[in-house]
């Protein structure tokens, strides 16, 4: 629309969001964190929304969204409820449903997706069993097909692809049956 947002550290606030109302020229604070910076980071906009990595103080580094007025700026998804920080990154948004990856202390850096909610938000599959991660990287999408490359014990790295189920997330091609 109208309104610019942009990372800005005021010497003050730390690393926050402030929007830049284009019409009237005035710039509006959004301070998700009021202990520090909130160390806003991967950010993407997504239509009309605003989707970014930030830390508010209590949750750890996870994945919020905002359509660029304070009221309308909350965090997304929490993959790691224990308060520890996800990191979550590499977002990319299929049929509505926004994937990622994230990293907890159950399953270690594996991929994620979430229709927004707390409910919505889920592990994809453990690719790596156990808290070993699998390095996800994703590549793109093809149709409603979401590929990307991951390491697991088996086959080491290779491209995967996923239809955002557990049984639909398989290998695509074990290119590199040496295992390396």
């Amino acid at each position: 629309g109208s309104n610019v947002a942009y990372r800005f550290d005021d010497g003050v606030n730390g690393n926050e969001w402030w929007v830049l109302n284009g019409t009237t020229g005035i710039s509006t604070l959004i301070d998700l964190n009021p202990y520090g910076s909130a160390n806003i980071a991967s950010e993407f906009v997504d239509g009309n929304t605003l989707r970014f990595r930030a830390d508010d103080g209590v949750h750890g580094l996870e994945w919020w969204v905002s359509d660029g007025t304070v009221a309308g700026t909350r965090m997304y998804s929490d993959a790691n409820t224990s308060g520890a920080s996800s990191n979550p990154d590499q977002f990319t948004v299929m049929n509505g449903v926004t994937y990622f990856r994230a990293t907890n202390s159950v399953y270690g850096a594996e991929l994620w997706k979430t229709d927004g909610t707390t409910e919505g938000t889920m592990l994809v599959k453990d690719i790596y069993p156990g808290s070993i991660s699998s390095d996800i990287s994703i590549r793109g999408i093809m149709g409603n097909k979401l590929f990307f490359s991951a390491t697991n014990v088996l086959n080491g790295n290779e491209l995967w692809v996923t239809d955002g189920t557990a049984a639909g997330t398989q290998i695509f091609k074990d290119i590199n049956t040496t295992n390396n």
